[in-house]
């Protein structure tokens, strides 16, 4: 029973461990992307969850802003 109770509270601290890491890492790039306007960066997608989702959308993302701005520059020329 000792055992059980361990497991229940150790679980839900490495399992939102996991979870922040990957999540931190995602805003992260999200971050300098911002701050250093580079659109070469990308975010990993190394799950197929909802976070990896979500660092796929930002890949995206980074992508359409980075070619709206190339046509923005060629447009202005």
């Amino acid at each position: 029973m000792l055992l059980s109770v361990a497991i229940a509270t150790l679980l839900p601290v490495y399992t939102s461990g996991i979870i922040t890491s990957r999540i931190n890492a995602v805003t992260d790039i999200a971050l300098r992307v911002t701050k250093e306007a580079n659109f070469e960066l990308q975010a990993p997608v190394t799950t197929e969850d909802e976070i990896g989702t979500l660092a796929d959308a930002l890949n995206q993302l980074i992508q359409q802003v980075k070619r709206l701005l190339e046509l923005q520059k060629m447009n202005h020329k």
